[in-house]
């Protein structure tokens, strides 16, 4: 059964901390225009008690009803405050021994939680004294005609009070500590993004995808409700004919018209450099793009162990079938089973095109690809080069594309980083990137 999406969001941690955020902000501006009204004092007793006349009269109609929110958003913001504090602690009952984040907090932060309790009990004295007058008699003037409480005598009587003067003060450090750890963080907040996205807009846009998936994962917004449909386009038919099938129904291009498409590939690594390059050798016009200086720091060197391929050189009972089900029994079953049936189906030609780009794979005393048995397989269907398979196979891909390159078929862009994909009805039209070295974005688009 669905969680209900309010109360999922309520139970959270990360909504509390939103809710607890919102009532702070509402205080604040209350705060804000509380100030300014008070500031009134210093035009003397008529104006100030006018005003407070105006506010409890007057507009009485709309005093109240704000009154009633900023108690509930006040209530609501101290109860989530303990309630956050306590669940951080009860998560980790035992301390660090070394705190590295409290050693980087700035001074307000530190006293966070005490500010807040004291401006607890500040609340519980300023109200009942100014606004219920439970503490002292508050007593009446009379301003052309119109009889009003002197609020203003009343302030100078408790404020002739050392000690009432002195907690006041104290009170507005505290105030002072509370929104200034507020400020901070969000000042700290925002130079964050801003140095990690210099344009204005990217970094608004990647701040709504991350919202966004911070309060889908809390179930409020559910699965279709945002236009992101994962399809692997596995095409119809029996596993062992679908893929033959289906590249017989796909429409050809005319070699003569092929340098008119323009096709992108993103990444320079094993996969990337070698469809650039084949494509490339093809007749299309390719664009590639790369986050490294060069394709050679690709991570694909890390596959150091082999690579396997069904061409059953040993004639000990290897084929496509077997290679398939031990793919996607190694991979616990996890695997798109078409996909990897695709994969052992090309094994074959993926070693050929290998030797065609002049990877030194491990040969036999007689000249043929040695293959050795590698990961728990019954057969023998590694073809490795000592123990250097992925940087050679990486080499080799980076020959290819480089010789196209050189030939001008294949247009690289170093230095950029893919931020975006445009999609038009559907289907992918282009990219969006960054230059790493001058910060500027960049649309590119294609076929």
């Amino acid at each position: 059964m669905a969680k209900n999406p309010v109360t999922a969001y309520l139970s959270s941690s990360i909504g509390r901390k939103q809710i607890m955020g919102l009532s702070g902000v509402y205080l604040y501006f209350f705060l804000l225009v509380h100030l300014a009204g008070n500031i009134g004092m210093l035009s003397g007793a008529e104006h100030f008690n006018s005003y407070a006349y105006l506010l409890l009269h007057t507009l009485k109609e709309i005093i109240y009803p704000v009154e009633c929110t900023l108690v509930a958003a006040f209530l609501l913001h101290v109860y989530l405050g303990i309630k956050v504090t306590i669940e951080n602690r009860a998560a980790r009952p035992e301390r660090y021994a070394v705190n590295a984040s409290k050693a980087k907090q700035g001074p307000y932060a530190k006293y966070m939680f005490v500010s807040g309790m004291w401006l607890l009990i500040f609340v519980l004295v300023h109200v009942p004294h100014f606004r219920m007058g439970l503490y002292s008699e508050i007593g009446t003037v009379t301003y052309d005609g119109v009889e009003m409480r002197d609020l203003y005598g009343a302030a100078m009587h408790f404020f002739a009070k050392g000690w009432f003067t002195a907690f006041y003060v104290i009170s507005f450090l505290f105030l002072f500590n509370h929104l200034a750890q507020q400020f901070a963080k969000c000042g700290a907040e925002s130079s964050a993004l801003q140095c990690r996205h210099p344009i204005h807009f990217q970094g608004l846009r990647c701040g709504y995808y991350g919202w966004l998936h911070g309060h889908r994962h809390l179930g409020l917004f559910p699965e279709g409700s945002v236009n992101m449909i994962l399809d692997s386009k596995i095409p119809p038919g029996s596993i062992e004919n679908k893929w033959t099938d289906y590249k017989f129904q796909m429409k050809l291009v005319n070699p003569a018209n092929k340098r008119k498409h323009k096709i992108i590939v993103v990444g320079t690594g094993l996969a990337g450099a070698s469809a650039a390059a084949s494509l490339a050798e093809l007749g299309y016009n390719v664009h590639s793009f790369t986050f490294h200086d060069s394709p050679r720091r690709a991570h694909s060197i890390a596959a150091q162990g082999g690579i396997n391929a069904a061409k059953n050189y040993p004639n000990d009972g290897d084929s496509v079938h077997r290679l398939f089900y031990d793919t996607v029994k190694g991979g616990d079953f996890r695997a798109r089973e078409a996909n990897v049936h695709r994969l052992a189906e090309i094994s074959t030609q993926i070693i050929d095109h290998c030797v065609a780009q002049g990877v030194p794979f491990a040969r036999e005393y007689g000249g043929l690809l040695d293959n050795r048995s590698f990961g728990g397989a019954q057969v023998s269907r590694t073809f490795y080069a000592r123990g250097q398979t992925g940087q050679q196979l990486l080499l080799g891909a980076y020959q290819s594309l480089m010789r196209q390159v050189g030939l001008g078929a294949v247009k690289l862009h170093t230095r950029r980083e893919m931020l975006d994909v445009v999609v038009v009805d559907g289907q992918t039209r282009g990219i969006i990137v960054r230059n790493l070295v001058t910060g500027e974005l960049e649309r590119h688009e294609a076929d």
